[in-house]
Order: structure tokens, then C-alpha cells, then sequence
């Protein structure tokens, strides 16, 4: 049996980021191409073509008291019960479901850096739960290029905030995903062990096919795929037969199939040009290779 297949609002983030669609628009957007699920970002809230006027006053506080205010700035809007019951209401109208929120969520700071990175944590998972998701995607660290892996204490530090971040899920009665993404987990074997010492049902692993180093790629699929709870169809560029050029989906799929893999396959294409066709283009690509049973 096929996985559902769902649309990530990270297809129209040229669209977004330019201010030409909002985040409560996406789910419209997705019915309009034949979904019936999402995954909708924090990345777009606050809208982003406004963030910077938006975010002046949180940044003179900030400065006044000596403290990096966006986290706190966006956590007002991720954490909004205006925010969820528009998102919630926008998904209702346009009849599709949300398979997961995405937290941009960083557990590298230092043990006075925890607490807001908790609260932030919590504020996602109330705006999961308005949306009646399952599942909450989360990122060890939020940066692209980090020294994670060589600064010591680092790794100790994500598994305790996760570990935490997990008693507030389990409270919430939805589970974590821990993306393949930045910092940590772009290496296999360290997010591996971060999943297997957190070592609870509630954090399992969000397992995107493209995100992993290429030479690393396969062998990264294979070791992750028996913990992916969601998964990512991640797509750029097509061949002129309709392939990825740089993923090789009839493998990746064939391993996720044979771990077991049940969950939704939620697209993200970052390609130029227009989102519809990409996403298009996407969904013929996973129907053309996933195994069949």
C-alpha cells in the first residue's frame, strides 16, 4: 500500500517569504492540487515580509535587557491561540489535515538557554494539538553550518532537551520527529544515537530523503529508516524522464518500504519555477517507485 502523500508548506516559501501568500493560505492550496494533507512551517509565522517592522520593538527590548528577543517574538505568534484557530479554521475550510507542525527547535544551548528553548517547544506542540496533528517535526539546532559536532558537550545537551522536550509531548499526547536537518543530525550515526538514547516512543525520527550528505545518503536512509515516523519527499531538479537528479527514489523508497515505513510521504519541493508543477512532478516520482506490496 501506497503512503498518504501530503504538501509541506516549504514548496511555497518563494511565495510566502515574498508576502504573496500566508501560511493560512497553504492549505487551500494543497486541496487546489488534490491533497488532502499539509505540514505547515513556524518559518512563515511571523509572516516574513513583515517580520523586520514587526520584530523593531521586540529587538530594543532585547538590546535594553541583553537578550537575543526573536525566539521570544515568535514564540507570540507560534504560540497564539489566534494563530492556531486561524490555521485550524483555514484547514477545515479547504478540507485537509495537518500531518504535522514544523518547530524550528534548538537544543545546543547552553543549560540557562534551555528553558526558552522548552518554552518554544511547548508553544509548537499547542499548535500541533489545535491542529489535531499527530506528529510535531523538530530540528536539533537551527543553524544550516554549525560546529556542533566538534564542540564538546554539544550532543549531551540536545539529548537532555530532548529527553525533556519529550515529557512535554508525551503530555500532549503527540509525538516528536527529529529531522535529519542541521547541525547534529546531518551526520547518521550522531542522530542516531540522540534517538536511541532520548530511547522513548514518543521522539522518533523525521527522515528527509534528499538532506543527508550524498555520499553519506543511502547508508544515512538505512540506518534511520526502521525510527521514521514521517518523511520528507524532498525534490529540486528533474531529470527529462521525471527523476531527481541528485536522489535516487527507487532505492530510498525500496529501504523505507522494507523497514516498514506506514506514515505519511509529506513533498517539499525547492525547485525554481512554479510549485505546482514541481509538486506535481514529485508526486509522480513517489507513485512511480514505491514498491509495491
Amino acid at each position: 500500500m501506497r503512503p498518504s502523500l501530503g504538501v509541506s508548506a516549504w514548496c511555497f516559501h518563494d511565495a510566502l517569504y515574498a508576502g504573496r501568500l500566508t501560511l493560512h493560505d497553504i492549505p487551500a492550496a494543497a486541496a487546489a492540487l488534490g491533497f488532502d494533507l499539509v505540514e505547515l512551517n513556524d518559518l512563515f509565522y511571523p509572516p516574513p515580509r513583515f517580520s523586520r517592522l514587526r520584530y523593531l520593538p521586540w529587538r530594543l527590548w532585547g538590546a535594553l535587557v541583553g537578550r537575543d528577543a526573536w525566539r521570544t517574538f515568535q514564540r507570540s505568534w507560534v504560540g497564539s491561540a489566534s494563530t492556531r484557530q486561524r490555521l485550524r479554521t483555514a484547514c477545515d475550510q479547504a478540507s485537509v489535515r495537518c500531518a504535522a507542525f514544523t518547530l524550528n527547535s534548538d537544543f545546543t544551548g547552553q543549560p540557562r538557554q534551555q528553558p526558552a528553548a522548552l518554552a518554544y517547544a511547548a508553544a509548537g506542540l499547542a499548535t500541533t494539538a489545535a491542529l489535531g496533528a499527530p506528529i510535531m517535526r523538530v530540528t536539533s539546532d537551527c543553524r544550516e553550518k554549525s560546529d556542533d559536532m566538534i564542540t564538546p558537550g554539544v550532543l549531551e545537551r540536545v539529548i537532555d532537551g530532548l529527553r525533556q522536550a519529550v515529557k512535554l509531548a508525551q503530555a500532549a499526547g503527540i509525538r516528536l520527529a527529529l529531522e535529519n536537518h542541521w547541525g547534529l543530525t546531518t551526520e547518521p550515526a550522531a542522530m542516531l544515537r540522540v534517538v536511541q538514547e532520548v530511547n522513548s516512543p514518543w521522539l522518533g525520527v523525521c527522515l528527509d530523503l534528499g538532506n543527508f550528505p550524498p555520499a553519506q545518503r543511502l547508508a544515512g536512509v538505512e540506518l534511520l529508516a526502521p525510527y521514521a515516523i514521517h518523511a520528507h519527499a524532498k525534490a529540486g531538479q528533474f531529470t527529462a524522464n521525471g527523476e531527481e537528479t541528485q536522489i535516487d527514489y527507487r532505492t530510498e523508497l525500496a529501504i523505507l518500504s522494507q523497514a516498514g515505513y506506514r506514515g505519511p510521504l509529506v513533498i517539499e519541493y525547492e525547485g525554481d519555477g512554479d510549485p505546482a508543477a514541481g509538486i506535481q512532478r514529485t508526486r509522480d516520482l513517489v507513485m512511480r517507485h514505491w514498491p509495491p506490496n
